[in-house]
């Protein structure tokens, strides 16, 4: 049996995300679908600590090293999943208020284009926020994520 589609709601933590959530409850309530939140992490290499690693010497320094990055990266992965997951759980509270839609959450990590693309079948509607958090850093607009890439301009089928 084919599951019926859904508005899908991409967030993510910025002041937008309490509008997106708000039109998109109100959306899956008009057209009687369900609803699911979706949270993208996406990993930026950029982000990287700004402990000086260069200078590191002596016996099995570079495992160690290593290591330790790797123990550290782990351990921001979690902090960030789990700011996530209380993240779309308040927002998942907010959309519940209203009655008769069912609301689901998910969080993942990816790029969005090709996570839409993957929900394309599934998706009558997608809801996405003007801004998103890193608006406040830029001069950008709208588009950082859809606009400058030559795949968004055809249209998603509904």
């Amino acid at each position: 049996m084919k599951q019926p589609k859904k508005v899908l709601a991409c967030v993510d933590q910025s002041p937008y995300a309490d509008y997106v959530a708000d039109y998109s409850a109100w959306a899956a309530e008009r057209f009687s679908l369900p609803l699911e939140l979706l949270h993208i992490i996406d990993r930026h290499q950029e982000t990287a600590t700004s402990d000086d690693h260069s200078g590191a010497i002596g016996f099995d320094a570079q495992e160690n090293l290593l290591n330790r990055l790797t123990e550290e990266e782990g351990e921001r992965s979690r902090a960030i999943r789990e700011q996530g997951r209380l993240f779309l759980n308040e927002l998942k509270k907010r959309c519940e208020q209203r009655e008769g839609i069912a609301v689901d959450v998910r969080q993942r990590y990816g790029q969005l284009l090709q996570t839409l693309d993957e929900e394309q079948q599934d998706v009558a509607l997608y809801v996405l926020g003007r801004r998103g958090k890193s608006a406040s850093q830029t001069q950008r607009d709208l588009g950082r994520q859809l606009f400058n890439r030559r795949h968004a301009a055809r249209p998603i089928d509904a």
